[in-house]
């Protein structure tokens, strides 16, 4: 058991599984209810291995609409639970789902890249943590799989039930195309004693502008990059107004909000101490001053990393990781093929390498690497879900010169990388 902050464990699962929703089109939230503790005891490295899975299966088994992760106080602890808009299961099949090797859609499970371990794993980490797991769901509505865990609270609520209502006098609209995102910003919005107005068509938003104007307006990408919000960029530029411009989709490179129409931006999901912090920073900022929200001091490293990993969900997070703090990315499911790349004088500078894989395994694909002279100084890095440290310690045994644990977390890759590699401006083997 260890303190940890709960609603920073949950931003961090719904962050991980963001991308592979917004592939999908899917809305991704976070709702942490008000009476949640800050800082409770207990495995957060379970607990997030728990909520990776759930998110993970709800992601895969949706096509359109939502997946949400609600936390919430319950009588035993700590409630987590993970609404979708999927395919939903009937109740008969229902008790089957957390049998192990147990599936319930048949050949779209399987397509999905589903094995039946999954649910049977986080039953019983559920059950050694003390906990239980459940599910309701409905045929063509949708499913919520929830946990309850006995988290033994150690720090205050996420907002405290005397929060002043500074801001009654102020309006905020919130235009979003996305129920579950218009419903985060109205109930951070009220706490905060504003009067709110939400709009789902863009056409609505434009027509009340014609003759009114919020203290704050929320609008989705989407939106603003419409073309009817370009021919009507009158009705929110040169006003009092502050704009803030939210994202489903991580903000691409080469689109930044015009600093003379949106004063923050940001990317969902985003809980609600964030968000209440960002519509804070709208109301006291000067009227027209871009205030941009902290970004994370992220070093860039230029390097050339090969992923070898057989599950398709872990390989695209480490490959978004990655290039994000600006590394090139090969990629390899098995042994085998990871050696194939090596052999074609593909020589990175850095390998990341998972160790349960199909044919040659991840420790004897290391120890190949490791006697094999033109390999040398290429360090391999452990990727793993097997977290004691007699198995870490195999890796190690075999050639490896650092171990992470399954789920990824992007801080512990990236230290661990600036550990073990010679970080340079330019790199001088060939990819």
């Amino acid at each position: 058991e260890e303190e940890f902050d709960l609603p920073d464990l949950a931003q961090h699962v719904t962050s991980m599984m963001h991308h592979q929703a917004s592939e999908k089109r899917l809305a991704m939230q976070l709702f942490i209810a008000d009476d949640t503790p800050v800082q409770v005891w207990g495995d957060a490295l379970r607990v997030r291995q728990i909520l990776m899975n759930l998110l993970s299966n709800a992601v895969k088994f949706t096509e359109q609409g939502h997946v949400i992760l609600k936390v919430s106080c319950s009588e035993t602890g700590i409630r987590f639970a993970v609404e979708d808009t999927g395919m939903g299961i009937e109740s008969e099949l229902a008790r089957s789902l957390f049998e192990e090797y147990g599936t319930v859609h048949g050949k779209i499970s399987l397509d999905q890249g589903g094995t039946g371990l999954g649910l049977n794993i986080c039953k019983r980490l559920t059950e050694a943590m003390g906990g239980y797991i459940g599910v309701l769901s409905t045929p063509e509505v949708g499913s919520c799989f929830w946990v309850d865990l006995p988290l033994r609270r150690a720090g205050g609520l996420l907002f405290s039930e005397s929060m002043p209502q500074e801001y009654h006098q102020n309006t905020l609209w919130v235009a979003d195309s996305f129920a579950v995102n218009r419903t985060l910003v109205v109930a951070v919005a009220r706490r905060l004693g504003m009067s709110v107005r939400g709009f789902d068509r863009l056409r609505d938003l434009l027509n009340a502008l014609e003759n009114d104007k919020p203290d704050i307006l929320v609008m989705s990408r989407r939106f603003f990059l419409a073309p009817d919000t370009q021919s009507h960029t009158g009705l929110i530029s040169g006003t009092a107004m502050k704009v803030a411009v939210s994202c489903d989709e991580t903000f691409s490179e080469d689109w930044r909000a015009p600093a003379d129409l949106v004063h923050e931006s940001w990317s969902w999901p985003l809980d609600q101490r964030e968000l209440s912090l960002i519509l804070t920073r709208l109301l006291e900022g000067p009227s027209g001053e871009q205030t941009d929200l902290p970004q994370m001091d992220t070093p860039q490293l230029t390097l050339n990393v090969l992923v070898t990993e057989d599950d398709p969900v872990n390989l695209k997070i480490a490959e978004h990781f990655l290039r994000n703090i600006g590394c090139e990315v090969m990629t390899a499911v098995s042994g085998e093929e990871a050696l194939a790349r090596l052999a074609e004088n593909n020589l990175p500078d850095l390998i990341i390498m998972d160790r349960h894989m199909p044919g040659i395994d991840g420790l004897e694909t290391t120890r190949r690497i490791r006697a094999d002279s033109r390999y040398d100084g290429i360090p391999v890095i452990a990727l793993s879900a097997d977290v004691m440290p007699e198995q870490q310690a195999e890796f190690i045994a075999a050639g490896a010169a650092g171990a992470l644990s399954k789920p990824l977390r992007p801080e512990e890759l990236r230290d661990l990388i600036a550990r073990h590699v010679e970080v340079t401006e330019a790199r001088s083997r060939k990819v």
